[in-house]
């Protein structure tokens, strides 16, 4: 009976830890995504932008993806890897969640500069 008391307790404790789960080695770490994700809401927005100013300058860019497939070379990795990567920090909300924080800092911190510099 104390062994089944005991197996009780151990998985109370472990199920109501802060548990992380451990990242595969195929998904890029937190600290990358959120340099990715910094540079990919810039070119999202950059293409945004073309949209309202040139739409044959959009419709040239939305084809080749020049932007998101420079981004991928930047930071050494592919679409692939990055969709799986998103997948996986989309499946586990509390790593997502801590990675967007930093990328809205991250982007709050850039726009908070440009404004300087005006």
């Amino acid at each position: 009976m104390l062994k089944y008391l005991f197996f009780l307790v151990s998985f109370c404790l472990v199920a109501c830890s802060n548990f992380k789960p451990s990242i595969p080695g195929d998904v890029l770490v937190p600290e990358k995504m959120v340099e990715i994700l910094v540079d990919v809401h810039k070119a999202d927005a950059y293409i945004t932008q073309k949209i309202v100013a040139d739409f044959q300058s959009y419709q040239k860019l939305q084809k080749n993806n020049a932007f998101y497939n420079s981004l991928y070379v930047k930071y050494k990795t592919n679409q692939a890897n990055f969709d799986k990567s998103l997948s996986f920090y989309v499946q586990h909300p509390d790593l997502f969640k801590e990675i967007y924080q930093k990328v809205i800092a991250k982007l709050n911190e850039e726009l908070e500069k440009e404004k300087k510099t005006k």
